[in-house]
């Protein structure tokens, strides 16, 4: 063992081993992350007797196989959970777009790809037979773009919008009745928060 070390450690302050060391950090994956421009939540789910994918998000709500409209060159995340418990995944065969497999009830995955090219296309679970028992639908490139509203009121405020001031006057008694209601306030693009 000593000999090993001893040898390893020669290799290393001779140069020979580095550059191997050196080529595979070069050829290491250096690829941004790219944030989607659309975000859709689908659930699996079981529906008139039919495996199929249930719509979550926005207009797309408790539609079943729901036809996905999206603007070409979008970055689109399509996320799946699983609802129904059964193992399922999902697929764009014509973007090279595949999940994992979800297995387990509330288990979730998601594909991210950019829709590069106009037309019609399928999405579907490719297990067998779940495409058959009617878990696909349309995804739709170019036809009307999704705009995704954020649910939620604005509650931005400018923060250099303050009060006069009160100025020189004596004291004052002022009585003010407030009501506390909660709302649901938008923090970002798809995001809220309830206050």
């Amino acid at each position: 063992m000593r000999r090993f070390f001893a040898y390893l450690l020669l290799l290393i302050s001779s140069g020979l081993v580095w550059p191997a060391f050196a080529a595979h950090e070069e050829a290491a994956d250096r690829s941004v992350t790219v944030l989607p421009d659309i975000t859709i939540t689908l659930e699996t789910d079981i529906a008139d007797g039919k495996l199929v994918f249930r719509g979550v998000t926005g207009d797309l709500a408790g539609k079943i196989n729901p036809d996905l409209k999206v603007p070409k060159g979008a970055v689109v995340q399509i996320n799946l959970v699983n609802a129904d418990g059964a193992i399922h995944d999902i697929a764009i065969p014509e973007f090279d777009a595949k999940s994992d497999n979800v297995v387990g009830k509330g288990a979730a995955t998601s594909i991210v790809f950019r829709a590069d090219k106009e037309g019609v296309f399928e999405y579907l679970c490719t297990l067998p037979g779940h495409k058959a028992a009617g878990m696909f639908g349309k995804l739709i490139v170019g036809d009307g773009a999704v705009k995704e509203e954020p649910e939620g009121l604005d509650i931005a405020q400018d923060p250099t919008a303050v009060g006069e001031p009160v100025g020189k006057r004596e004291p004052k008694h002022v009585t003010v009745d407030l009501v506390s209601t909660e709302v649901v306030g938008r923090l970002a693009s798809g995001s809220t928060y309830k206050y």
